[in-house]
């Protein structure tokens, strides 16, 4: 029993543990895939210790005989309940995964189907929305929306690098990466600055990545336009803060070594680069 509540409180430990890749340091606005997936391997780690102590709770209840104490019976009964907790998030993550991401769209009367993404399947919209510029939309059946003012705006190179990010987006499955963060944030303590931070850091970081692919699809000059020409268009200090990174990356080809700052991490999801 003594060793249950060990793997127990580890897998408990490994909620706040997590962030420790996002937070510790600043190599993680050049590395910010790197980061995603350890925060990723930890929480899955914690979760595997909470099944291990389902799985091993649940046979000693149904193996120890009418002999166990009630005591004890309870006390195991209670560690497989909590490790049942962690696998409903997974569970729960899984099931709505296919609902979290639904578009209206489609709906509206001033939007127009312009174009389809053959490589994600996602469908191009054009809205009449001033407040927007891009974003994605994951799901079965995933889209692209991109505002009338933004076609207007940006020229063919600058659009291509903006829509070339919100592919990335659906191509990271940054979507899903995100409400899973909203799932870990719900494990932390409400008035916790780790909960901010854990959100914030990991909605930066999807932004990052999906900088990186799409400087990797369409050249970080096209992509680097496209941000400046988005924040001429909708100013935002994110777009700002991302496209002086990708010029610095772009400058030295990697994370130059005597750099000792970084952008700062964004106060709160940016509404025209978020992905939905």
């Amino acid at each position: 029993m003594i060793a249950l509540l060990l793997v127990l409180a580890l897998s408990l430990a490994c909620a706040p543990a997590s962030v420790l890749p996002l937070t510790v340091g600043r190599w993680q606005v050049w590395h910010p895939r790197l980061a995603l997936a350890l925060w990723l391997g930890i929480g899955l780690l914690g979760l595997a210790l909470a099944g291990l102590t389902v799985l091993s709770a649940g046979l000693l209840v149904a193996f120890s005989g009418p002999a166990v104490g009630i005591a004890r019976a309870l006390v195991l009964v209670s560690l497989a309940w909590l490790g049942l907790g962690g696998i409903g998030v997974l569970a729960s993550l899984a099931l709505g995964s296919g609902n979290a991401s639904h578009s209206t769209a489609h709906k509206a009367a001033t939007t127009l189907r312009i174009d389809v993404d053959h490589e994600t399947g996602a469908v191009l919209y054009e809205v009449d929305d001033p407040a927007v510029i891009a974003h994605a939309i994951g799901g079965r059946h995933p889209e692209i929306v991109v505002s009338r003012q933004a076609r207007s705006a940006l020229t063919p190179a600058e659009l291509r690098g903006v829509i070339a990010h919100e592919v990335a987006h659906l191509r990271g499955r940054h979507g899903a990466v995100r409400r899973l963060c909203g799932w870990h944030a719900s494990c932390l303590p409400r008035r916790s600055g780790l909960r901010r931070l854990l959100v914030t850091r990991v909605h930066l970081l999807t932004e990052l990545a999906a900088d990186d692919a799409a400087a990797r699809a369409v050249g970080p000059e096209r992509l680097h336009a496209g941000l400046r020409a988005a924040h001429v268009l909708l100013p935002s200090p994110a777009l700002l803060v991302r496209a002086e990174r990708l010029a610095t990356r772009s400058a030295s080809g990697a994370a130059a070594p005597g750099v000792t700052s970084a952008p700062a991490p964004l106060p709160e999801p940016v509404r025209n680069v978020y992905t939905k």
